[in-house]
């Protein structure tokens, strides 16, 4: 433990004295690799980033190579803070994942780079009024690795997003319905309430789409389409 301390210690000293990758040119494909894994250790995580990319670029041919590109994709997600642009390194890591799968399609982590893809688009999620561009990309990646590797130990988590994703999608429709209703489009925002309530909501936010489609129907005169709201089943056929 102490040596272990002290290594690190010495490559503190060395980032501050020197550019910070040079001490790290022609190094070894494995002295790469573990000084990466003790930065990891040690919570250094854009550091350790760095230097598991010197094993792809300076060892592409390496069997750690592969590994390497996948603890890089790791460390950037670490290190990452969503609401923050300073500190957002999610299309680093990214960036990591996918050249991953572009270069080894074939490899027995292609589930793990898939699984991690996704979860880095589903970190970026806002809430249900932001753009929905990172859940489309996640519902994909996730899907991908429930369709193509159900046998995965990532399988069993990527579903259970997939279902987070699918109520996070619903609660958009009802917050575009909210718009729409504002506008005075009712009959589009009857459209979007049906959709939501047959994806699945949880039960405050279909108690809130049950009374916003009654107002809408109201609105519209279609009085023998309002459901009360206790009751929780709702008509979708206009």
């Amino acid at each position: 433990m102490l040596k272990k301390v002290v290594m690190v210690f010495g490559l503190a000293l060395l980032t501050v004295a020197c550019d910070p990758l040079d001490e790290y040119r022609n190094k070894s494909d494995t002295y790469l690799y573990d000084t990466g894994m003790d930065y990891l250790e040690y919570g250094r995580h854009e550091r350790a980033a760095k230097v598991f990319e010197e094993v792809d670029l300076q060892h592409p041919s390496s069997p750690l190579a592969p590994k390497a590109l996948l603890m890089a994709g790791y460390c950037y997600y670490l290190e990452s803070n969503p609401d923050s642009r300073n500190t957002n390194r999610f299309p680093d890591a990214l960036d990591k994942f996918e050249s991953f799968v572009r270069l080894h399609p074939n490899h027995e982590m292609i589930p793990y780079a898939l699984y991690m893809m996704g979860m880095c688009h589903f970190e970026m999620l806002g809430d249900e009024m932001r753009d929905q561009t990172a859940s489309a990309k996640a519902v994909g990646y996730f899907s991908n690795v429930t369709e193509r590797f159900p046998k995965s130990p990532y399988a069993k988590d990527a579903s259970e997003k997939l279902k987070i994703l699918t109520l996070y999608a619903a609660k958009k429709h009802v917050y575009i319905a909210e718009v729409l209703m504002r506008e005075d489009r009712h009959a589009p925002a009857i459209a979007r309430l049906q959709h939501a309530l047959k994806m699945g909501l949880d039960a405050e936010s279909k108690r809130q789409a049950i009374e916003m489609l009654n107002t809408c129907y109201i609105v519209l005169k279609l009085n023998h389409l309002v459901t009360p709201t206790e009751n929780k089943e709702v008509s979708v056929q206009p």
